[in-house]
């Protein structure tokens, strides 16, 4: 099974514009977003969240549900922790089984793309206004998404109705991500293992909503140079009778008229100069049919950052912003410090900062196809630091070499260091809440700390733990007289991840207590020992013989 991997932005692109035009209103869509990251790993009264999200999902395809279900997966099997987002079942009736039989081939491991699983997922999603996501996991994006803002995005342009989460806390209020989900999708939260309350809504929510309407609609899209390309913001869309009467009119570059007696209609579509178009439609009832208007129309783009008062490099992190066109349409919502918005027609746009509660920062831009402007926002917040120390022992004698710092902002989530050395200072950041995450060989630990203004905040991670030395030797003879030169010997913790790799026949490694996989390979042979790995035993040796 091949992962798709996509940049965020791209697909946010293009799953705006990938749906069928025509839709029966027999079936509702439900897709199910899975977090397979290595977080799904641990485990609750004996049971991973893992399979717990898997069970609940037998349960919700099994429930006769009068929808269209499909699969999409975020994790890694890299022990990298590349961001992976694949959906390996696409909508259809009586996928059930397929999707349970995809989902336990998994394993759990690496990171946790929500924003870019949500928007790729949405790709295979038709236009009709019966979309719902069903989100299952943890509640950490920890590959610089921006789940949330997906998320409004996707309900202001109509491509899904509503976003539950399932997930595995009693109390959803300590986690500022879960909670912004389900509000920015107007949905519900519900433990794994309590989620029948959440199976019996959409069955009679979609029983519900079965009967068909005598009415139609008629939904547009205005696109710069080609069919499916990149929205023509600023455009005006008019709906007509037959007879040339002005019904409604919106001013917007997508949109949906709904509510509409059979019968002939006519389209008519403005943007700046261009010479209007106009189409003439036949409305069904219960149908909707999709017209594309194209404009040849020039674009641009500018870039943008969001700066800390006072300070040699202080990136406001978690600040969100909002791009307007002159028309009052909103074309774009992220949040990050820094970023660049592409593709827009010619004009006049507004640009709006919003960090950490202060007064919004408004800046306009005037987009052209011959410039990429900058613009540069300074909020006036404190700025600090935060200084970490990462120790073996609790009386801080030996170090935790090549441990991995990452550090998030609050409640955001976003990363805003990464650094891989046992003690360091950060640069300034602003102040606030922060998780500091240490990982050493596999072992993590995590603290939470605030930034106060002109402070260095500092931290100590205890890993609490021995490490243990032990050696291999690999040979190509029983007699082990010929080393195995060119052999390929890896250690992966229980979790499944590579944590050491060597090419040389012999070597010896020092790792923390507990158990570990070794597998060497040699000329196409494999050879896999299980390490058990104990500070009672000073020195161990593992030999690899290669000659059966």
């Amino acid at each position: 099974m091949e992962k798709i991997r996509k940049n965020i932005i791209l697909a946010a692109v293009m799953l705006l514009f990938s749906a069928p035009s025509v839709f029966g209103q027999e079936y509702h869509t439900i897709l199910i977003v899975f977090d397979a990251s290595v977080r799904m790993a641990d485990e609750i009264d004996g049971v991973s969240k893992f399979t717990h999200g898997i069970n609940f999902v037998e349960k919700l395809t099994n429930a006769k549900i009068p929808a269209l279900f499909a699969l999409t997966v975020f994790g890694s099997e890299e022990a990298g922790g590349s961001e992976a987002y694949f959906s390996p079942v696409p909508p259809g009736m009586n996928t059930g089984p397929a999707i349970i039989k995809e989902l336990k081939q998994l394993k759990p491991e690496g990171m946790s793309p929500i924003a870019s699983a949500l928007a790729y997922g949405c790709q295979s999603l038709p236009v009709n206004g019966n979309n719902y996501i069903i989100l299952i996991t943890d509640g950490v994006e920890n590959a610089g998404g921006g789940p949330i803002s997906i998320t409004e995005s996707l309900m202001q342009r109509g491509l899904i109705t509503r976003l539950d989460v399932v997930g595995f806390t009693g109390n959803v209020e300590e986690n500022p991500l879960i909670t912004g989900l389900v509000k920015a999708g107007d949905g519900m939260y519900v433990p794994a293992w309590r989620a029948d309350a959440l199976i019996e809504k959409y069955f009679t929510m979609t029983t519900a909503n079965i009967e068909r309407s005598r009415t139609g609609m008629a939904g547009y899209r205005c696109f710069i140079g080609r069919e499916n390309g990149f929205p023509a913001y600023g455009s005006t869309v008019e709906l007509l009778s037959s007879a040339g009467k002005l019904i409604e009119s919106r001013k917007f570059w997508r949109g949906i008229f709904e509510n509409l007696p059979e019968g002939r209609y006519i389209l008519t579509a403005k943007q700046s100069s261009n010479t209007p178009q106009s189409r003439i439609i036949t409305v069904t009832a219960g149908l909707r049919i999709e017209e594309n208007f194209v404009f040849n129309i020039e674009a641009g783009g500018f870039t943008f950052e969001h700066l800390i008062k006072n300070t040699a490099n202080g990136k406001a992190y978690g600040t969100v912003t909002k791009v307007y066109h002159s028309s009052g349409e909103i074309v774009y919502t992220g949040i990050s410090w820094t970023g660049e918005v592409t593709n827009l027609p010619e004009g006049k746009y507004k640009v709006e900062g919003y960090f950490e509660g202060l007064p919004p920062q408004t800046q306009e831009v005037t987009v052209t196809s011959s410039a990429t402007p900058k613009l540069t926002f300074y909020f006036d917040a404190g700025k600090g630091r935060i200084s970490y120390k990462c120790f073996l022992d609790p009386s801080k004698t030996k170090v935790a070499n090549g441990t991995l710092i990452r550090i998030y902002r609050q409640p955001y989530n976003e990363q805003v260091v990464e650094q891989t050395q046992w003690r360091g200072t950060t640069p300034y950041l602003s102040i606030g809440p922060y998780t500091v995450e240490g990982n050493y060989k596999g072992i993590i630990r995590k603290e939470n700390v605030e930034i106060h203004a002109d402070s260095t905040s500092e931290l100590n991670f205890i890993f609490n733990i021995q490490n243990v030395r032990f050696s291999y030797q690999c040979f190509r003879d029983e007699q082990k007289r010929t080393p195995a030169n060119g052999v390929n010997f890896q250690i992966l913790n229980q979790k499944g991840f590579l944590i050491e790799e060597s090419s040389r026949w012999r070597g010896t490694f020092s790792l923390p207590e507990g158990v570990y996989t070794l597998r060497a390979q040699f000329e196409g042979k494999t050879k896999i020992q299980t390490l058990h790995l104990f500070a009672s035993s000073e020195q161990n040796m593992v030999v690899f013989d290669f000659s059966k």
